[in-house]
Formats: structure tokens, C-alpha cells, sequence
């Protein structure tokens, strides 16, 4: 049904061979294993695949470009992260997405575990800040290990252990600012489950601590006379390439204009509802700039 709605809209020779070069680009495919969703795109010429993880509504659609608002929500309410749990004995390292594990660490040095503490003259040992700082350089050395992994992935980091141990490991991180979260706990012997569970509540915090920052970022674009909350403006200002981030209700829909025509008209255009708010993202994200949706709600106080 979906596609014969859109045979209304496209000439029907070219969507029909669209479509033929999508199911030609996705036929390799088991979709019964893949946990990600995939976006398939053609026209005449080409096709691609894009995997992107988490989940997408199934949709078809014909246009300059795919309906682009559930990709931008797919890519920002879907993280991967590393989980780093942190204990005077054993530090691990966890691959996530959202509140699934994709794999433990097993390689290099981790699990990273205390070998060297435990064989040092007892009355070394008696020495609470001698033990302390071989604490601080287990934790130093640790996170040596954990930044070679990063830079070849980086990542945001929640770190869960005990409030003492996660301290001193932060002290030590070359990176602090990389963490985005923090779990109370001894996480040593967890199963991976209840470790990504327990984590992925940070990742959330993480999301709307950054939705609420993109609110700051519009309050100051509009103390410096940068902000343009007219629709028409920023359709303009996004093809003409002067719009640097565009910030969209997460479930916007243009309503009809004075006429009461869903079809809106910018410099001689005729713009269908659908492409009012697919344009301006293509072109702000095609021009180097950021697309960002934010809640509902968020953007009330702007457009009234």
C-alpha cells in the first residue's frame, strides 16, 4: 500500500526502478539477525545501505532524500558508550548500546586486575597511604591501557564502582571530561546485563542534560541577534548555506498558511508540507552544519 501511495506522487517508471535498486541493494541481507535498521536509498543511477543502530518505523518514501527526523532521532537517542567498572581488585571495560551489552573487553590488559599489590613486604602494606598511592597508580595504569582503545573509538564513559574507587580513578584519567556518568557499587562479578542496565539510566541523564544545553546554546544565539524562529527565514537561511544548526520540535508539522494551503511558496518554489522540513535539514547538514531535534515542548517558549 505504501508504495502504490507513492506511485502518486513520482512518475511511475522511475520510482519502480528506485525501487527495483533497493531491493537489489538490500537482498544480501538476513533481516531476521541484524539488530540494526537499515536505510536503503536509490534513484535511477545508484543505490546505498546504511545501517544505523536501534530502531526505525518501516517507511518509504520519495524525495530529494529519505523523511530524515527518525535518522536524527536514531542517531541521538541510540549511543554506544564504554561502562569502565572500577574496584580496588579489578577493573572492566564494556562495550554498550543503551541498556544492551555488545561485548566485554577481553583483550590487551583487560580485565585489568591487581597482580603486584598483594607480593610487597607486609610492612609496606601496613602503610595506608603507601597503599593508597599503588592504589592510584593501579588506576593511573588502568586508564594508559583504556585510552589506547579510546582513541581508536572514542566513546562517552559512565564509570560504576564505589564511590572512593571511582574518584581515584578520575583523579588519574588523562581524559576526565570523556565520563558522562557515574554508578555506585561493586560491579566486579555482575552479569553483563544488570551492568548495562544500571549504566544506561546515566546515558539518559546524559541525553537531556544535552537537550537542555542545545536551550542555552539558542539563548545565547538569540542575545547575539543570531536566532531565527520564522519559518520562512529558516528555510532561506538553510539553502542559502547560512544556517549552522537547526533545531526541530521532535514531532513538527507545519500547519497551513494564511490561506489555508498545506503548499507552501519560497522564491517561486512550491513546497509540499512533507519537504518544509526535509529541505532545510538536507541543507544544513549537506553545508557542514547540525540538525538537531529536541523534545517536545523544548522549543514552546521561541515559537509561541
Amino acid at each position: 500500500p505504501a508504495e502504490n501511495r507513492r506511485t502518486e506522487l513520482v512518475e511511475k517508471g522511475t520510482f519502480w526502478t528506485g525501487m527495483d535498486k533497493i531491493r537489489g541493494a538490500g537482498g544480501g541481507n538476513d533481516y531476521s539477525r541484524n539488530l540494526d535498521s537499515l536505510v536503503l536509498c536509490a534513484n535511477e543511477e545508484f543505490a546505498t545501505l546504511i545501517k544505523l543502530p536501534g530502531a526505525l518505523t518501516e517507511n518509504i518514501s520519495s524525495a530529494e532524500g529519505p523523511d530524515l527526523r527518525p535518522l536524527i532521532r536514531t542517531r541521538q537517542q541510540n549511543r554506544r558508550y564504554y561502562i569502565i567498572t572500577v574496584s580496588q581488585n579489578k577493573i572492566r571495560l564494556i562495550e554498550a548500546f543503551n541498556d544492551t551489552v555488545q561485548r566485554e573487553v577481553e583483550e590487551g590488559d583487560f580485565p585489568f586486575l591487581v597482580n603486584s599489590l598483594y607480593r610487597l613486604p607486609r610492612q609496606k602494606l601496613a602503610a595506608a597511604s603507601f597503599v593508597e598511592n599503588m592504589e592510584k597508580e593501579f588506576y593511573n595504569d588502568a586508564d594508559k591501557s583504556f585510552m589506547q582503545l579510546y582513541n581508536l573509538n572514542p566513546m562517552p564513559v559512565v564509570l560504576m564502582g564505589d564511590v572512593k574507587s571511582v574518584a581515584y580513578y578520575e583523579e588519574r584519567m588523562d581524559c576526565p571530561d570523556i565520563v558522562v556518568g557515574r554508578v555506585g557499587g561493586n560491579w566486579d562479578n555482575a552479569p553483563l546485563h544488570a551492568i548495562a542496565e544500571a549504566a544506561s539510566g546515566q546515558m539518559d541523564l546524559f541525553r537531556q542534560s544535552m537537550q537542555h544545553g542545545y536551550l542555552d546554546a539558542i539563548d545565547a544565539s538569540a542575545s547575539a541577534g543570531l536566532l531565527s524562529e520564522d519559518i520562512n527565514d529558516i528555510y532561506r537561511a538553510a539553502v542559502a548555506g547560512a544556517a549552522g544548526i537547526l533545531y526541530i520540535g521532535n514531532s513538527y508539522s507545519p500547519g497551513p498558511d494564511a490561506e489555508g494551503s498545506f503548499i507552501y511558496d519560497w522564491n517561486g518554489d512550491s513546497v509540499p508540507t512533507s519537504e518544509v522540513v526535509n529541505t532545510p535539514i538536507r541543507a544544513v547538514a549537506s553545508g557542514g552544519g547540525q540538525p538537531v531535534l529536541l523534545d517536545d515542548g523544548l522549543l514552546e517558549q521561541y515559537t509561541g
